[in-house]
């Protein structure tokens, strides 16, 4: 009996859970090139995302694919089983997160000078929470520790890539739309990115 690829990937993603699985690890169980797995899957993708009535759909977050529910039934979910989405980040430490995103590799020292305080607790709660990871210690002077946003980060905010953040001139032509107060040279991020 020939093997059903699609039934196998579909399998294996869902006993994968919430971690995903890599194409890398379905190559173990496909005899199949990366190329022709990763094509497999946005076959599936496509055929679940048009289909009205399949309820899943497969999203990938770095290289990670992931089974999840389609977003237009989130309200009927809600009412089976009992899902609160509670915000654990606070502003401070979403602000944190939003200068390591911005500027990664990140040192601790450029996230303290753009919050003007001792960021050590907010940065020990995201990587409690694993929402970014320690790279090390910097060459800087001083040698503070490097820090990027991790997987979770990018499943949690439902992006694939750190290019799908908001520019940061469309962050601060947004502010200046809403408060005209606001000084024309400010720079929440001190960015180093690119425009």
């Amino acid at each position: 009996m020939e093997k059903n690829n699609k039934s196998i990937i579909e399998s294996v993603l869902y006993v994968s859970g919430d971690e995903g699985i890599k194409v890398a690890d379905l190559k173990k169980v496909l005899d199949l090139a990366t190329d022709d797995i990763r094509k497999l899957l946005n076959e599936m993708k496509k055929e679940m995302d048009n289909d009205p009535n399949r309820g899943i759909t497969i999203e990938c977050f770095e290289d990670t694919y992931h089974l999840l529910t389609k977003k237009e039934n989130h309200d009927e979910l809600t009412k089976l089983f009992d899902i609160k989405i509670k915000n654990p980040l606070t502003g401070s430490m979403l602000e944190t997160l939003a200068i390591i995103a911005y500027n990664m590799p990140c040192p601790t020292s450029k996230v303290e000078q753009i919050r003007g305080h001792n960021a050590v607790n907010t940065i020990q709660k995201l990587l409690k929470l694993e929402l970014i990871k320690n790279l090390g210690r910097s060459n800087m002077p001083g040698r503070p520790y490097v820090y990027e946003v991790t997987n979770k980060f990018y499943d949690t905010f439902g992006i694939k890539d750190i290019k799908e953040l908001p520019q940061l001139d469309e962050i601060m032509k947004d502010l200046m739309d809403a408060d005209e107060n606001v000084p024309s040279d400010l720079d929440f991020f001190d960015s180093n990115q690119e425009h």
